[in-house]
Parts: structure tokens; sequence; C-alpha cells
């Protein structure tokens, strides 16, 4: 068996040099023990070479024994930026990072979602010529919601490319209530993803493009949890059923997760009832949580018959990695 992270953070050298040149957020800062990467409403979090060097992260990597890692973007991500310009060259990148480390690495490209038509064009590239296997976005652009009728254009390439679309958290929209007791980093990005996929749901996006890969982290956030809830308020709310045909439990079966930060043995056992060993991939978030520790924690919870399918032959599938 191949233990493939699907969740795993880089910041390039192009994304480190646009970071440093702005004054503004996104900024990268030169601290006493690395950097610090500030971004959105004074949010910020540590860099070191975990994050810059591959080096350290093969090290890393090879004490979890853990044999592929899938490397894209750390947040804020290309959306911050005007143009696909950024995203191409950190998409070019990416790609030589797995050209130079055969069977190591595979990369999910980067796009702005703020040039729609540009998306589009950069992740039909990233996929055909760079050979990247997935794409990552983020859970809001700017404060506009993925359910808005102006990204259909790029779910549209995502289904013709067959190319799983990795949605990841940013700064949340709720942040202004959530700056004091690390609040954030404990809740605020399972909310936003939580909102960001209820919204996927609800506004009909699934309806239209049944196809469409999409993969949460964070062991679907607070979804799987809240599912009977959520269902009962289609039933009973009108506003609800506005868009769409079905319970909302049933697009979410249509959803891959992945196991990052989820060390809780019960939540991962509701998350496998709800959908089943198929959809659950293994993923770390290194370097925001330790690869070792993840896969030691994964290893006790699941049912030892999982085990192959959720560390490695889901991966295998969505990712077509041979």
């Amino acid at each position: 068996m191949r233990r493939i992270d699907i969740h795993t953070h880089i910041i390039t050298p192009a994304y480190r040099k646009a970071l440093a040149r702005n004054r503004n957020s996104p900024k990268l800062q030169k601290t006493t023990e690395g950097y610090m990467l500030w971004y959105g409403n004074g949010l910020k979090y540590a860099v070191d070479d975990r994050m810059l060097s591959i080096e350290r992260k093969l090290k890393d990597f090879g004490q979890a024994k853990v044999d592929i890692q899938i490397i894209a973007t750390a947040m804020p991500g290309m959306d911050s930026f005007n143009g696909q310009t950024l995203a191409m060259r950190v998409n070019d990148e990416i790609a030589q990072i797995v050209e130079d480390y055969p069977g190591k690495f595979l990369g999910a490209a980067s796009v702005s979602l703020r040039d729609v038509p540009g998306a589009v064009e950069e992740l039909d590239r990233a996929t055909k010529d760079l050979g990247l296997r997935g794409v990552e976005v983020f859970t809001n652009v700017g404060g506009k919601q993925l359910d808005n009728e102006e990204f259909y254009p790029f779910y549209e390439k995502a289904i013709t490319l067959d190319v799983p679309i990795l949605i990841h958290p940013t700064e949340p929209l709720m942040a202004a209530v959530m700056g004091e007791y690390g609040l954030i980093g404990m809740v605020g990005y399972i909310f936003e993803t939580t909102l960001a996929t209820l919204r996927l749901i609800l506004g009909g996006v699934f309806d239209r493009y049944p196809r469409l890969k999409i993969v949460l982290p964070h062991m679907g956030s607070t979804l799987p949890y809240l599912i009977s809830r959520i269902d009962n308020q289609f039933r009973i709310n009108p506003e609800s059923r506005a868009k769409i045909s079905k319970p909302p439990s049933e697009y979410f079966k249509l959803i891959y997760v992945d196991t990052a930060q989820s060390f809780y043995k019960p939540a991962i056992e509701c998350a496998l009832s709800l959908l089943g060993k198929d959809k659950i991939l293994f993923g770390t978030d290194y370097p925001f949580a330790n690869p070792t520790y993840s896969v030691e924690s994964l290893s006790k919870a699941l049912p030892e018959r999982y085990t192959t399918a959720v560390f490695q032959d889901n991966a295998k599938s969505l990712f077509k990695i041979e």
C-alpha cells in the first residue's frame, strides 16, 4: 500500500516573491524565526521551511511513511492577485517539482476566480500541458459565493477535463466576530467550508452539474454531523427547496472529503456512516498538522478493512494515479 496525502500546502518561489513585494495584505514579512504571512482582516500564520523546502517535506513525510503528496498553494491563493499571471508561474513551478521528484509529488493547479475566463484557460493548460491532477479553489472569492452563476463556466471546464476541485477555506466571512481565543483556527475555517458547501448544494450547482467532483477538507467540516438537521430544514422551509429537488444529504453523498485534522474516532465513524469508505481520502493539511500523528491517529480510528481504500485506492481513482 502507498499512502497518498491529498492535502498538503506549498509556497513556491514565485508566490513567495509576490507576497514579499506586497505592502498591503496579503504580504509576507521576515521574522527572527522565518516569515509571517498576513492576509485578510489581520489574519496571519507562520511560514517556515515546512512550507518552503522540498527537502523538508520529503523528510517529514518519509518519517510518517507517506509515499505521495498532492501539493497545492497555501492560503490565501491566487484570488488576491489580478489575472492569471502569477497562477501560471506557480503552476509551472509545481509541475517542475513533480518532474524533479518522480513518484513523490503530484500537483493541484492554482487559478484566480476573479477572472473566470482566464481561470478556464489556465485550468486547461495546467492539466493538459503540465499534467496537474486537480485544481484548488477557495470558499469565497472576495466575498462572492461559489454558487454564483459567474463560476459555472469554470465548473463546466472541470467536468470536461474530469478534474477534481479541492475546496479550501480562506478568510471566513464571519472573521470579524472570531478575532479572539483562536476561534478562526478552531471553528472559523470549518464554518466557512460548511457555508460554501451548503450554498453549492442549495444553490442547485449539483442539480445542474451532478458529475462535478468536489473534495472538501476536514472530514466534510460540520456537514456529516448536521445533515439530519439540514434535511429537516429542507422539508419544512420552502426557501431551502427553491433550487433543488432532493434532500441535501443526497447531494452531499456526491462529494468527497479528506481526513485533514480529523483525529476523533466517533467523528470519523460518522463520516464513514454517511458517505461510505469510497468517498473519504487521506489528507493531513501539512504543515498545519503533523503527518506522523495524522497517520497514526487515522490508522487507529479506521476499521482495518477500510485502510487501503482511504489511504490509497480512493486517491488513485479520483486523481488517476497509476
